[in-house]
């Protein structure tokens, strides 16, 4: 790990160092490494990241809470409808 890595392992709630550990030495699933990521960009919260609302963010469908169902019907939104031209119609507001 890289010194800031540590700091942000140091910074992070104990109940979420295993996770953040495990992403940074690169030794987590694809899906516990988007939930480390999220816990940290909303500031260690569960109930945030679960209830996120970035919906720009390009892991947004993939969030901790989301069911495998529901995130693809998320992922699908950006240009795999047959549409020429991708467009934000559909996202939330």
């Amino acid at each position: 790990m890289n010194p800031r890595q540590i700091k942000l392992l140091t910074e992070c709630p104990p109940r979420y160092q295993a996770i953040l550990t495990k992403a940074f030495d690169v030794k987590a699933s694809p899906r516990a490494a988007i939930r480390a990521f999220c816990l940290h960009c909303v500031g260690y919260s569960l109930e945030t990241a679960v209830n996120c609302t970035s919906y720009g963010c390009p892991l947004f469908g993939y969030r901790p809470g989301q069911k495998s169902a529901s995130a693809g019907q998320n992922r699908g939104q950006f240009g795999k409808t047959g549409d020429s031209e991708e467009t934000d119609e559909g996202l939330p507001q």
